[in-house]
């Protein structure tokens, strides 16, 4: 009997592909039968469905209110409210957005590392439960996966195409592919404003330290990239301003909050109840209340008052250095094992939301890890800071350092699995000897010597 296939290479490609055509069946179900969207409308889901409600109307005018998140989620509720009232459409397009996320990782693991990677993450990426679940949810989280991912493979395969001798024809795609991964950080920031620092740190990383291109070809794309993100990042931080009673806010006002929240005791929540208004906002970390942290403080101002919300913050920091620095690390703890995942936590689905969970800590988060520490065996502290690697995994320093200022949930931490993925798969190729990166000479005595 004549094999299948003669080149195991088109049949893993093969394998690949009918692992992703049955990640997108499971999705099917998952998103518009077993958890439809429009059955968990609750907490943040209803905020967010509410406020679209609200400001439906063409001439309804946004208030400081109106502003506490990113409008993103927000507007792609608008647009599909506006055309089928019962959001089945919506439901629809996260299914789509749902399928689509592990294409966005494996063409990281390609564009960062080799074909085979790229394969190999979008496998892992297809069967991984959280790139499943968030599609049954109507919350950023599923879009801002897709959105940052797919911006970081067009920024680094800019700098891939930069590579090599100039020429116009070269000049001309790697400008149009900086062009298109700015408008998508554009579109990330109108999501989550985490997506600043996170492809920030990306950027700031692989201008200072990669090696290839040359530091000049690299200030270019970064220079492209930034400026391309630049009319819809103007746009909203211009619309959430003038919402914003003229103080300036980058695309939403409940940052100060946020830093109050997790930056005042061990509590469950916060009460911000505006003087001047009368209105009144309650919210909580789902991390603070699985840590039985049940007490809710009450500050006599608004939810959208920085200067206040930052004075009082500060104030606390200044009485208890020490447990703001502990609480500080206990945010960043629990995106990654110290909470429970929400909101599937509270669903019938939590026993396979928690055993993805256990399953990606200790099976992708510490293969990732390990990685790095090897790299920076192998090749020194240089080595690291010049890798591909650490390129790939900076972005999730940038959340660890929002998550340090603000409150943590592994939620948080879900749109950027991707990078862990392609990281760990390099790991697992690598211990079984069928990679070996190159390392180059750095020295004269490291390079061959002629007879």
């Amino acid at each position: 009997m004549k094999p299948l296939f003669k080149n195991p290479s088109r049949a893993f490609s093969v394998f690949t592909w009918l692992v992703f055509a049955l990640g997108v069946v499971v999705r099917w179900f998952y998103v518009i039968k077993w958890h439809d969207p429009r059955k968990y409308i609750y907490s943040d889901m209803a905020m967010y469905v509410e406020l679209a409600k609200q400001i439906a109307p063409p001439d309804y005018v946004l208030t400081t209110y109106h502003v506490t998140h990113p409008p993103g989620t927000v507007w792609l509720m608008l647009f599909f409210f506006g055309r089928d009232p019962t959001m089945m459409q919506h439901v629809y397009f996260n299914f789509v957005v749902c399928s689509l996320v592990p294409l966005a990782v494996g063409a990281l693991g390609w564009v960062a590392f080799d074909k085979r990677c790229g394969q190999i993450s979008l496998i892992l990426a297809s069967s991984y439960f959280a790139f499943i679940d968030f599609g049954g949810y109507f919350l950023a989280e599923i879009h801002i996966a897709f959105v940052a991912t797919t911006t970081i493979v067009l920024y680094l395969l800019a700098n891939k195409i930069a590579e090599g001798p100039p020429s116009p024809k070269r000049t001309v795609a790697f400008t149009l592919v900086a062009v298109v991964g700015g408008i998508f950080f554009s579109f990330a920031m109108t999501l989550k404003m985490v997506a600043m620092l996170t492809i920030g740190a990306l950027c700031l990383v692989h201008l200072v330290f990669t090696k290839c291109p040359q530091r000049l070809v690299r200030a270019s794309v970064l220079g492209i990239f930034l400026v391309s993100a630049l009319p819809l990042t103007g746009y909203v931080a211009n619309r959430c301003t003038k919402a914003n009673e003229g103080h300036f806010c980058s695309g939403s006002n409940k940052s100060a909050a946020d830093f109050l929240l997790g930056h005042y005791g061990r509590i469950g929540g916060i009460e911000w109840r505006d003087q001047k208004t009368g209105v009144v906002f309650i919210f909580g970390s789902p991390a603070a209340s699985q840590h039985s942290y049940p007490k809710t403080e009450k500050v006599p101002f608004g939810i959208t008052d920085q200067p206040a919300n930052n004075k009082e913050a500060w104030s606390w920091i200044g009485k208890h250095p020490d447990q703001a620095i502990i609480l500080s690390v206990e945010h960043v703890w629990d995106a990654f094992g110290g909470s429970y995942p929400w909101p599937t936590n509270m669903t019938p689905m939590w026993t396979w939301s928690y055993g993805a969970h256990y399953a990606f800590l200790f099976l992708v988060i510490v293969p990732a890890i390990i990685l790095l520490v090897d790299v920076l065996r192998d090749r020194g502290v240089m080595g690291l800071l010049r890798s591909m690697e650490l390129a790939v995994f900076s972005p999730i320093l940038g959340l660890c350092f929002a998550l340090f200022l603000a409150t943590g949930e592994i939620r948080y931490r879900v749109p950027w699995d991707g990078m862990f993925i392609v990281l760990a798969v390099e790991l697992y190729r690598r211990a079984r000897g069928r990679r070996r990166p190159e390392r180059p000479a750095t020295d004269a005595a490291a390079a061959p010597v002629e007879a």
